[in-house]
C-alpha cells in the first residue's frame, strides 16, 4: 500500500466498513476477457480469515466462468465516498472514503447447509436483520458463491 498512513489494521473498523456496505465489486477473467460485477454480499471474518458470500441466478457469464473451477478474482469494497472542498482551486479539493480491497479464491457452494449459512450471512449485512426463514425450494432455486480471501486491504481518508 502506497499510502500506509492511511491503511486501517484495527478490526473492529475492518468489520464496520463490511457491514456499513451493501455492495462488492468482482473482478475475474474468462475467455472474452476481464469482467467486473457489482454483487450485494454476506461475509464472514474469523480471527484473519475473512470469506465473502454472493448470490445469483444460475446461468451468466460470471457463472460460467466460477463453474470452471477454481477461479482467482479481485474485489472491492467502498464506503464514505464524500467530496471536500471549495474554491477555483482544484488541490485544494480532496475525497473521503473508506474501502477493503483483495484478492481470493472463488467457488460455488453445493451443500445445501453451507448455502444457507452463507445466503443468512448475505441477508444480515444486506437488511441488518437474523430473523428470516428459507424455504427449501428458493435455497435449491439460488447459485451461492463464495471468495475465500487470500490477502486484502483496508484504508481510509
Amino acid at each position: 500500500m502506497r499510502r500506509s498512513d492511511r491503511e486501517v489494521t484495527d478490526k473492529k473498523e475492518i468489520i464496520d466498513i463490511l457491514e456499513s456496505c451493501d455492495v462488492c465489486r468482482v473482478a475475474m477473467k474468462d475467455e472474452m476477457g476481464l469482467y467486473i460485477v457489482p454483487l450485494n454480499y454476506g461475509y464472514e471474518f474469523e480471527g484473519d480469515k475473512l470469506t465473502l458470500y454472493f448470490h445469483g441466478a444460475k446461468e451468466g457469464r460470471k457463472v460460467n466462468t466460477f463453474r470452471k473451477g477454481t477461479q482467482e478474482v479481485a474485489f472491492e469494497i467502498e464506503e464514505k465516498n464524500e467530496m471536500s472542498g471549495k474554491g477555483d482551486l482544484a488541490c485544494t479539493y480532496t475525497y473521503f472514503y473508506r474501502s477493503i480491497i483483495g484478492n481470493g479464491v472463488a467457488s460455488i457452494l453445493d451443500v445445501k447447509e453451507d448455502k444457507l449459512l452463507a445466503l443468512k450471512s448475505i441477508m444480515r449485512n444486506v437488511t441488518k436483520r437474523d430473523d428470516f426463514q428459507y424455504n427449501e425450494q428458493s435455497v435449491n432455486n439460488v447459485l451461492v458463491m463464495k471468495i475465500d480471501v487470500s490477502s486484502f486491504t483496508a484504508k481510509k481518508h
